[in-house]
């Protein structure tokens, strides 16, 4: 087993679902009632074909009062085109509402395995089931909760949704020597990690915090082979590298936290694995995790990028250990 040692570096970002929630009116509720349109949107469209939001295509929604408490009619789901789907409802004029929104990639019934629903409408809770395939794009999701008051008739509240999830990769400096010797070629991965979350609590968007907590050890899978490279442009320089990208999974995450990673790698000469451990791996909600080195080959070099939002790169390059 290599073990890699390195410094963390990371951009600092905070990731915000939730308003500000203020108190819902205990009395004085006038009973008028207004139609509202919630536009629910996922993220916006980027450069990549991976993490692009566009594969959600439905939204899971419920809404609570002050007390936590859901309130009867105020649920269900909406069909995502286009990245948006337009949810329309009659709510009490002046009175707040916790929506709470999940979007995932549903099928028939708007249902994924990964994502176990079955309480959402009463707790607002999302159960992250982490059986299945590694290198799943089908398990991206989103989720908001939002406090929505409406004054008068036919207003359109906007929901920007987020991902809870960090997003972490191995991104191999040395693959154009495994692409040489044909090792590429069927190779499968995985990713080991301990004492994760499992549940996220969409009202207030806490996840839970068993000691225990649960392991990550998803069936080893190919990559998806649209995205079997990863191109990052140094802003200090301008210049741009190309990695092979040979994991990608995503993580419940909470604000920031660190954890110890291994990235598991099959090919045909190594049916056994090449394992690659990380510690004290760094990760956030709605950020992306890059570790990068030379795992297959005997020179390491480990480079770790944090990206905020999944858009802009921060990079530190670290020495040869």
């Amino acid at each position: 087993m290599k073990k890699i040692l390195w410094i963390a570096a990371a951009v600092a970002g905070l990731f915000a679902a939730a308003s500000c929630q203020k108190e819902a009116p205990q009395s004085g509720v006038n009973g008028e009632t207004a139609n509202v349109t919630l536009s629910v949107q996922t993220p916006a469209v980027q450069t990549r074909t991976i993490s692009d939001g566009k594969k959600a295509n439905i939204v899971h929604w419920a809404a609570f009062d002050n007390n936590d408490k859901p309130i009867a009619g105020l649920a269900g789901t909406a069909v995502i085109n286009g990245m948006k789907a337009e949810i329309e409802v009659t709510l009490v004029k002046h009175y707040d509402y916790n929506f709470v929104f999940w979007a995932h990639v549903g099928d028939e019934y708007g249902q994924n395995a990964a994502y176990g629903l079955s309480t959402f409408n009463e707790d607002g809770k999302v159960v992250v089931n982490y059986g299945g395939n590694a290198n799943d794009e089908n398990r991206d999701a989103f989720y908001a909760n939002q406090i929505i008051t409406i004054v008068s008739d036919n207003e359109v509240k906007e929901v920007q949704l987020y991902r809870p999830f960090a997003q972490i990769n191995f991104l191999a400096a040395d693959y154009k020597d495994v692409e040489a010797v044909g090792l590429n070629t069927n190779m499968t991965s995985t990713i080991l990690m301990e004492g994760l979350p499992s549940v996220l609590n969409g009202i207030d968007g806490t996840v839970d915090k068993d000691a225990a907590g649960t392991t990550v050890n998803l069936a080893k899978y190919a990559i998806p082979s649209e995205d079997k490279y990863y191109t990052i442009t140094d802003p200090a320089t301008g210049v741009a590298t190309t990695y092979g990208w040979y994991s990608m999974n995503y993580i419940l995450a909470t604000d920031k936290d660190t954890k110890d990673v291994t990235g598991l790698f099959y090919h045909d000469k190594k049916v056994d694995g090449v394992s690659i451990e990380v510690n004290n791996v760094p990760y956030e909600r709605n950020h992306r995790t890059n570790i990068i080195g030379n795992f297959f080959t005997e020179k390491v070099k480990v480079q770790l990028i944090v990206v905020e939002g999944f858009d802009d790169e921060y990079i530190e390059t670290y020495p040869q250990i």
